[in-house]
């Protein structure tokens, strides 16, 4: 696997695991969403594992994928803003409205709206799986947006 689409899906990977923890963190700082929190921290958990049997697959036939359309500039910024983010919330040092809104953004990204995208190939159950997190990033999406501070 070449060295750019290796580094990419690393990435992705982090940005699903930092999504993890910032839900985790939002059940302490807004308890009264906890199960929303909670659906959406497992979720990510959940897309992090697909993407790391992606890369898997990726490791073990590396001219089957390409990278698609995401960059790596942006997945790294996201972990970055979100890891700043997550340590706002647990120190309660940001406005409850802004933190669901920055983690909705995050939702409305590029990098996440698209994430199906992210990876190109012709192997169907990989397509499948990456089909299936962009599907449930919409919904991620929609459950935000109900969610009332």
């Amino acid at each position: 696997m070449n060295n750019d689409l290796k580094q990419l899906i690393e990435a992705l990977i982090e940005v699903e695991v930092q999504m993890n923890l910032y839900y985790q963190a939002l059940m302490d700082f807004l308890p009264k969403h906890k199960e929303n929190w909670e659906k959406l921290s497992k979720q990510e958990y959940a897309h992090a594992k697909v993407l790391a049997r992606v890369r898997h697959e990726m490791q073990k036939s590396p001219e089957q994928y390409a990278a698609g359309k995401h960059t790596l500039g942006a997945a790294r910024m996201i972990i970055k803003d979100s890891s700043e983010m997550i340590e706002k919330v647990i120190r309660r040092e940001v406005n409850p409205r802004y933190a669901v809104s920055f983690i909705a953004d995050i939702e409305k990204s590029a990098v996440e709206s698209n994430l199906h995208e992210a990876i190109r190939t012709d192997n169907v159950e990989i397509r499948n799986l990456l089909n299936r997190i962009g599907k449930e990033t919409d919904g991620h999406r929609n459950l935000l947006q109900s969610i009332e501070v």
